[in-house]
């Protein structure tokens, strides 16, 4: 996005990030952590997609519909990831692990 901002002549600004929790508990929180992470980015890009709209700036929609698109995938596998341990029980985390590991 910062490459695809100075193409277009923008200015970027990086800001402070807030601290990352480092403790969540089980697997379970984990993963229900990052399912609303990921819905959270989601409206993030969908806000500027609709900005872009707004702003008839076609080139920016084109652009930001790739990340539509990636961020439909990143939702399904995380909340998958939640259905399979709340299915399985989180004995299964090691079996899950390996599984992902081979995407």
């Amino acid at each position: 996005m910062i490459d695809y901002s100075i193409k277009r002549g923008g200015q970027v600004k990086l800001d402070q990030i807030n601290v990352v929790p480092t403790a969540f508990g089980t697997p379970l929180e984990v993963f229900e952590h990052v399912y609303q992470h990921e819905v959270h980015v989601s409206e993030l890009i969908d806000r500027l997609v609709a900005l872009a709209h707004e702003e008839k700036d076609n080139a920016t929609q084109d652009f930001l519909w790739g990340f539509v698109r990636e961020q439909v995938e990143e939702e399904a596998t995380a909340k998958n990831i939640v259905e399979k341990l709340k299915m399985y029980g989180e004995h299964h985390v090691a079996i899950m692990d390996h599984q992902l590991g081979k995407r």
